[in-house]
Protein backbone atom coordinates (compact mmCIF):
# COMPACT_ATOMS: atom_id res chain seq x y z
CA UNK A 1 0.00 0.00 0.00
CA UNK A 2 1.32 3.38 -0.61
CA UNK A 3 1.85 5.14 2.16
CA UNK A 4 1.36 8.16 0.68
CA UNK A 5 -2.38 7.97 -0.28
CA UNK A 6 -4.82 8.53 1.78
CA UNK A 7 -7.49 6.17 3.03
CA UNK A 8 -10.26 8.86 2.63
CA UNK A 9 -10.88 11.63 0.64
CA UNK A 10 -13.84 14.08 1.53
CA UNK A 11 -15.20 15.76 -1.19
CA UNK A 12 -17.06 19.01 -1.02
CA UNK A 13 -18.76 20.88 -3.93
CA UNK A 14 -19.46 24.78 -2.63
CA UNK A 15 -21.07 27.41 -4.29
CA UNK A 16 -21.01 30.35 -1.99
CA UNK A 17 -22.17 31.13 1.34
CA UNK A 18 -18.40 30.68 2.79
CA UNK A 19 -19.73 30.69 6.53
CA UNK A 20 -21.03 27.30 6.58
CA UNK A 21 -18.21 25.91 4.28
CA UNK A 22 -16.15 27.42 7.57
CA UNK A 23 -18.56 25.44 9.99
CA UNK A 24 -18.00 22.41 8.14
CA UNK A 25 -14.59 22.72 7.93
CA UNK A 26 -13.43 23.32 11.51
CA UNK A 27 -15.35 20.15 12.29
CA UNK A 28 -13.61 18.41 10.55
CA UNK A 29 -10.71 16.14 11.31
CA UNK A 30 -7.67 17.68 9.52
CA UNK A 31 -5.07 14.76 8.67
CA UNK A 32 -6.15 10.59 10.24
CA UNK A 33 -9.02 9.85 12.22
CA UNK A 34 -9.07 6.13 13.27
CA UNK A 35 -6.01 4.88 12.13
CA UNK A 36 -6.66 6.48 8.48
CA UNK A 37 -5.01 9.02 6.56
CA UNK A 38 -7.68 11.69 5.02
CA UNK A 39 -7.63 14.31 2.65
CA UNK A 40 -10.14 16.95 1.74
CA UNK A 41 -11.00 18.65 -1.18
CA UNK A 42 -13.06 21.96 -2.00
CA UNK A 43 -14.69 21.91 -5.23
CA UNK A 44 -15.43 25.80 -6.04
CA UNK A 45 -18.20 25.76 -8.41
CA UNK A 46 -18.31 29.53 -9.40
CA UNK A 47 -18.26 31.11 -6.29
CA UNK A 48 -18.14 34.66 -6.45
CA UNK A 49 -15.49 35.33 -3.89
CA UNK A 50 -12.49 32.73 -3.91
CA UNK A 51 -12.54 29.99 -1.08
CA UNK A 52 -8.86 28.70 -1.34
CA UNK A 53 -7.71 31.52 1.70
CA UNK A 54 -10.08 29.78 3.69
CA UNK A 55 -9.92 26.33 2.17
CA UNK A 56 -5.45 26.34 2.97
CA UNK A 57 -6.47 27.88 6.81
CA UNK A 58 -8.13 24.23 7.15
CA UNK A 59 -5.79 22.26 5.41
CA UNK A 60 -8.10 21.54 2.47
CA UNK A 61 -7.12 21.79 -1.58
CA UNK A 62 -9.54 24.01 -3.21
CA UNK A 63 -10.05 23.63 -7.37
CA UNK A 64 -11.73 25.88 -8.63
CA UNK A 65 -14.45 25.96 -11.15
CA UNK A 66 -14.97 29.91 -12.43
CA UNK A 67 -18.15 28.57 -14.63
CA UNK A 68 -20.66 27.13 -12.61
CA UNK A 69 -21.36 24.04 -13.62
CA UNK A 70 -23.67 21.96 -11.18
CA UNK A 71 -22.54 19.80 -7.93
CA UNK A 72 -22.54 16.69 -9.89
CA UNK A 73 -19.77 17.92 -12.19
CA UNK A 74 -18.72 19.41 -8.94
CA UNK A 75 -18.23 16.13 -7.01
CA UNK A 76 -17.36 14.01 -10.12
CA UNK A 77 -13.90 16.79 -10.41
CA UNK A 78 -13.38 16.16 -6.85
CA UNK A 79 -13.40 11.98 -6.73
CA UNK A 80 -10.86 12.58 -10.28
CA UNK A 81 -8.84 14.50 -8.16
CA UNK A 82 -9.33 12.24 -5.12
CA UNK A 83 -6.51 9.78 -4.15
CA UNK A 84 -8.58 8.06 -1.29
CA UNK A 85 -10.22 4.15 -1.15
CA UNK A 86 -13.41 5.89 0.65
CA UNK A 87 -15.16 8.71 -1.30
CA UNK A 88 -16.75 11.07 1.71
CA UNK A 89 -19.24 13.54 0.41
CA UNK A 90 -20.32 16.40 1.87
CA UNK A 91 -22.56 19.54 1.34
CA UNK A 92 -20.99 22.59 2.41
CA UNK A 93 -23.90 23.33 4.73
CA UNK A 94 -23.94 20.34 7.12
CA UNK A 95 -21.53 20.18 10.66
CA UNK A 96 -19.19 17.36 10.88
CA UNK A 97 -20.42 14.83 13.81
CA UNK A 98 -17.98 13.61 15.66
CA UNK A 99 -17.33 9.85 14.86
CA UNK A 100 -18.69 9.86 11.96
CA UNK A 101 -15.57 9.03 9.57
CA UNK A 102 -14.54 5.94 12.28
CA UNK A 103 -18.15 4.88 11.58
CA UNK A 104 -18.10 4.73 7.95
CA UNK A 105 -14.84 2.95 7.68
CA UNK A 106 -15.67 0.35 10.38
CA UNK A 107 -19.25 -0.33 8.29
CA UNK A 108 -17.40 -0.31 4.34
CA UNK A 109 -13.57 -1.84 5.31
CA UNK A 110 -14.56 -5.28 5.78
CA UNK A 111 -14.73 -7.42 2.93
CA UNK A 112 -18.46 -8.13 1.65
CA UNK A 113 -19.40 -5.26 3.54
CA UNK A 114 -21.69 -2.99 2.25
CA UNK A 115 -20.93 -0.75 -0.82
CA UNK A 116 -21.91 3.23 0.89
CA UNK A 117 -23.22 4.45 4.17
CA UNK A 118 -25.30 7.75 4.70
CA UNK A 119 -26.10 9.50 7.78
CA UNK A 120 -29.16 11.33 9.37
CA UNK A 121 -29.37 15.07 10.38
CA UNK A 122 -30.91 16.42 13.51
CA UNK A 123 -34.76 16.00 13.52
CA UNK A 124 -35.34 19.52 15.59
CA UNK A 125 -32.86 22.11 16.78
CA UNK A 126 -34.27 24.79 19.45
CA UNK A 127 -32.53 27.78 17.67
CA UNK A 128 -33.55 27.10 14.69
CA UNK A 129 -36.96 28.61 13.40
CA UNK A 130 -40.50 26.71 11.98
CA UNK A 131 -39.71 26.49 8.65
CA UNK A 132 -35.68 25.02 9.05
CA UNK A 133 -37.26 22.82 11.67
CA UNK A 134 -39.87 21.46 9.22
CA UNK A 135 -37.69 20.49 6.71
CA UNK A 136 -35.49 18.72 9.56
CA UNK A 137 -38.48 16.81 11.08
CA UNK A 138 -39.92 15.42 8.42
CA UNK A 139 -36.83 14.46 6.98
CA UNK A 140 -35.89 12.60 9.99
CA UNK A 141 -39.66 11.23 10.11
CA UNK A 142 -39.08 9.39 6.70
CA UNK A 143 -35.45 7.96 7.99
CA UNK A 144 -36.92 6.71 10.97
CA UNK A 145 -39.00 4.82 9.28
CA UNK A 146 -36.43 2.54 7.27
CA UNK A 147 -35.58 1.47 11.01
CA UNK A 148 -36.59 -1.85 12.92
CA UNK A 149 -36.43 -1.18 16.18
CA UNK A 150 -33.71 -0.24 17.59
CA UNK A 151 -31.24 -0.99 15.13
CA UNK A 152 -28.16 0.86 14.30
CA UNK A 153 -28.08 0.46 10.47
CA UNK A 154 -31.27 0.31 7.99
CA UNK A 155 -30.64 -1.08 4.20
CA UNK A 156 -32.15 1.60 2.15
CA UNK A 157 -31.65 1.55 -1.87
CA UNK A 158 -30.31 5.44 -1.93
CA UNK A 159 -27.49 7.62 -0.88
CA UNK A 160 -27.21 10.70 0.85
CA UNK A 161 -24.73 12.77 -0.91
CA UNK A 162 -25.11 15.55 1.82
CA UNK A 163 -22.80 13.56 4.22
CA UNK A 164 -22.22 9.80 3.06
CA UNK A 165 -19.05 7.66 2.48
CA UNK A 166 -18.87 5.30 -0.75
CA UNK A 167 -16.51 2.88 -1.64
CA UNK A 168 -14.16 4.44 -4.31
CA UNK A 169 -14.43 0.98 -6.61
CA UNK A 170 -18.46 1.10 -6.67
CA UNK A 171 -18.22 5.09 -7.01
CA UNK A 172 -15.76 3.93 -10.48
CA UNK A 173 -17.83 1.28 -11.52
CA UNK A 174 -20.95 3.44 -11.99
CA UNK A 175 -19.41 6.45 -13.97
CA UNK A 176 -19.59 8.80 -10.57
CA UNK A 177 -22.72 11.51 -11.16
CA UNK A 178 -24.57 12.02 -14.19
CA UNK A 179 -23.12 15.70 -14.74
CA UNK A 180 -25.92 16.17 -17.28
CA UNK A 181 -27.99 17.46 -13.90
CA UNK A 182 -26.79 21.22 -14.09
CA UNK A 183 -29.03 21.71 -10.81
CA UNK A 184 -29.02 20.43 -7.27
CA UNK A 185 -32.09 18.28 -8.00
CA UNK A 186 -32.25 15.04 -8.80
CA UNK A 187 -28.64 14.20 -8.94
CA UNK A 188 -28.79 12.38 -5.68
CA UNK A 189 -31.49 10.40 -6.37
CA UNK A 190 -30.22 9.32 -9.61
CA UNK A 191 -26.49 8.50 -8.13
CA UNK A 192 -28.41 6.40 -5.35
CA UNK A 193 -30.32 4.26 -7.73
CA UNK A 194 -27.96 3.46 -9.80
CA UNK A 195 -25.48 2.71 -6.70
CA UNK A 196 -27.87 0.26 -5.22
CA UNK A 197 -28.95 -1.63 -8.17
CA UNK A 198 -26.83 -4.95 -7.12
CA UNK A 199 -25.00 -3.31 -4.17
CA UNK A 200 -25.87 -2.80 -0.20
CA UNK A 201 -26.35 0.57 1.14
CA UNK A 202 -26.69 1.42 4.76
CA UNK A 203 -28.15 4.15 6.22
CA UNK A 204 -26.99 4.51 10.00
CA UNK A 205 -28.91 6.14 12.38
CA UNK A 206 -25.57 7.78 14.61
CA UNK A 207 -24.06 9.79 13.94
CA UNK A 208 -26.47 12.81 13.87
CA UNK A 209 -25.07 15.11 11.79
CA UNK A 210 -26.72 19.15 11.40
CA UNK A 211 -27.92 20.33 8.19
CA UNK A 212 -28.95 24.09 7.11
CA UNK A 213 -32.43 23.51 6.06
CA UNK A 214 -33.91 26.38 4.19
CA UNK A 215 -35.06 28.86 6.49
CA UNK A 216 -37.73 30.89 4.73
CA UNK A 217 -41.18 29.21 3.45
CA UNK A 218 -40.72 30.80 0.39
CA UNK A 219 -37.37 29.01 -0.40
CA UNK A 220 -38.66 25.38 1.03
CA UNK A 221 -41.82 25.74 -1.02
CA UNK A 222 -39.47 26.56 -4.31
CA UNK A 223 -37.46 23.64 -3.80
CA UNK A 224 -39.97 21.35 -3.41
CA UNK A 225 -41.34 22.80 -7.13
CA UNK A 226 -38.21 22.42 -8.65
CA UNK A 227 -37.34 18.83 -6.67
CA UNK A 228 -40.60 17.76 -8.24
CA UNK A 229 -40.92 19.06 -11.59
CA UNK A 230 -37.59 17.38 -11.92
CA UNK A 231 -38.55 14.08 -10.67
CA UNK A 232 -41.65 13.40 -12.74
CA UNK A 233 -40.01 13.10 -16.03
CA UNK A 234 -36.72 11.28 -14.59
CA UNK A 235 -39.10 8.70 -12.77
CA UNK A 236 -41.06 8.13 -16.00
CA UNK A 237 -38.36 8.08 -18.04
CA UNK A 238 -36.36 5.80 -15.72
CA UNK A 239 -39.44 3.93 -13.75
CA UNK A 240 -37.09 3.45 -10.86
CA UNK A 241 -38.65 1.20 -7.46
CA UNK A 242 -40.55 3.20 -5.46
CA UNK A 243 -38.88 3.65 -1.62
CA UNK A 244 -40.48 3.16 1.84
CA UNK A 245 -40.67 6.65 2.46
CA UNK A 246 -40.89 9.92 0.81
CA UNK A 247 -41.31 8.75 -2.91
CA UNK A 248 -44.07 5.69 -1.27
CA UNK A 249 -47.40 4.98 -2.90
CA UNK A 250 -48.43 6.08 0.68
CA UNK A 251 -46.93 9.28 0.47
CA UNK A 252 -48.29 10.18 -2.87
CA UNK A 253 -51.79 9.18 -2.11
CA UNK A 254 -51.74 11.51 0.80
CA UNK A 255 -50.77 14.73 -1.25
CA UNK A 256 -53.12 13.72 -3.76
CA UNK A 257 -55.43 13.91 -1.27
CA UNK A 258 -54.80 16.67 0.31
CA UNK A 259 -54.57 18.80 -3.01
CA UNK A 260 -57.90 16.90 -4.30
CA UNK A 261 -59.14 19.06 -1.31
CA UNK A 262 -59.70 22.44 -3.67
CA UNK A 263 -62.06 21.06 -6.11
CA UNK A 264 -65.14 20.61 -3.93
CA UNK A 265 -64.24 23.59 -1.87
CA UNK A 266 -63.92 25.55 -5.30
CA UNK A 267 -67.41 24.11 -6.57
CA UNK A 268 -69.25 24.88 -3.11
CA UNK A 269 -68.06 28.50 -3.84
CA UNK A 270 -69.60 28.04 -7.59
CA UNK A 271 -73.80 28.75 -8.17
CA UNK A 272 -73.33 25.18 -8.97
CA UNK A 273 -75.90 22.73 -7.19
CA UNK A 274 -75.46 20.23 -4.66
CA UNK A 275 -73.07 22.78 -2.70
CA UNK A 276 -73.45 20.83 0.95
CA UNK A 277 -72.61 17.34 -1.32
CA UNK A 278 -69.18 19.53 -2.65
CA UNK A 279 -68.28 20.78 1.39
CA UNK A 280 -69.01 16.97 2.89
CA UNK A 281 -66.98 15.52 -0.18
CA UNK A 282 -64.27 18.05 0.82
CA UNK A 283 -64.83 17.52 4.34
CA UNK A 284 -64.05 13.81 3.86
CA UNK A 285 -60.78 14.56 2.17
CA UNK A 286 -59.14 17.06 4.07
CA UNK A 287 -60.40 14.23 7.45
CA UNK A 288 -58.22 11.40 5.12
CA UNK A 289 -55.06 13.85 4.68
CA UNK A 290 -54.80 14.67 8.16
CA UNK A 291 -55.30 10.78 9.26
CA UNK A 292 -52.74 10.19 6.61
CA UNK A 293 -49.98 12.56 8.22
CA UNK A 294 -51.03 11.93 11.58
CA UNK A 295 -47.65 10.02 12.59
CA UNK A 296 -45.08 12.87 10.73
CA UNK A 297 -47.21 15.22 13.57
CA UNK A 298 -46.94 12.76 16.51
CA UNK A 299 -43.14 13.05 15.54
CA UNK A 300 -42.95 16.83 15.35
CA UNK A 301 -44.86 16.94 18.87
CA UNK A 302 -42.25 14.62 19.87
CA UNK A 303 -39.08 16.38 18.17
CA UNK A 304 -40.16 19.81 19.22
CA UNK A 305 -41.08 18.80 22.89
CA UNK A 306 -44.61 19.21 22.86
CA UNK A 307 -44.77 22.32 20.86
CA UNK A 308 -48.56 22.48 19.85
CA UNK A 309 -47.81 25.81 17.78
CA UNK A 310 -44.89 23.57 16.24
CA UNK A 311 -47.22 20.81 15.18
CA UNK A 312 -50.22 23.60 13.97
CA UNK A 313 -47.30 25.07 11.73
CA UNK A 314 -45.87 21.93 10.06
CA UNK A 315 -49.39 20.96 9.43
CA UNK A 316 -50.18 23.95 7.54
CA UNK A 317 -46.47 24.05 5.82
CA UNK A 318 -47.18 20.22 5.05
CA UNK A 319 -50.44 21.25 3.61
CA UNK A 320 -49.13 24.17 1.46
CA UNK A 321 -46.09 21.98 0.54
CA UNK A 322 -48.88 19.50 -1.05
CA UNK A 323 -50.20 21.98 -3.23
CA UNK A 324 -46.73 23.11 -4.67
CA UNK A 325 -45.44 19.50 -4.81
CA UNK A 326 -48.75 19.13 -7.08
CA UNK A 327 -48.01 22.37 -9.22
CA UNK A 328 -44.00 21.10 -9.64
CA UNK A 329 -45.58 17.46 -10.65
CA UNK A 330 -47.91 18.83 -13.28
CA UNK A 331 -45.03 21.15 -14.56
CA UNK A 332 -42.92 17.88 -14.93
CA UNK A 333 -45.57 15.91 -16.45
CA UNK A 334 -45.59 18.57 -18.96
CA UNK A 335 -42.02 18.71 -19.40
CA UNK A 336 -41.80 14.48 -19.97
CA UNK A 337 -45.16 14.81 -22.74
CA UNK A 338 -43.79 17.78 -24.67
CA UNK A 339 -40.01 15.92 -24.48
CA UNK A 340 -38.71 19.59 -22.79
CA UNK A 341 -36.44 19.80 -19.55
CA UNK A 342 -38.53 21.65 -16.54
CA UNK A 343 -36.16 24.95 -16.14
CA UNK A 344 -34.85 25.25 -12.51
CA UNK A 345 -32.46 27.73 -10.78
CA UNK A 346 -29.47 26.60 -9.06
CA UNK A 347 -31.08 27.12 -5.30
CA UNK A 348 -33.06 24.35 -5.20
CA UNK A 349 -31.64 22.14 -2.50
Amino acid sequence: MDPMRPDISVIIPVRDHADRLEALLAGLPRDAVGGCTLETLVIDDGSQADPTPLCERYGARCLRELQSRGPAAARNRGAAAAKGRFLAFFDADVEYAEGMLETAIAALEPEGGPAAISFMNQAYHPNDGIVANFGATIERFWFEDLFHGDDERAEVSGFTTRNGVVRRDAFDAIGGFDASFTTNGGEDYDFGKRLAAGRRIVLARTPVLYHNFPRSLPRLLRNYYVRTALFVPYFLRNRPPFDRTQTSRSELAIRLMGAATLGPLVLAATPAPGKALWLLAAAALFAGYAWGIRRFLAAAYRSSGRSLRFVCACFLVHYLSTLVILAGGCRGLAAYLTGSRPSAQRSAG
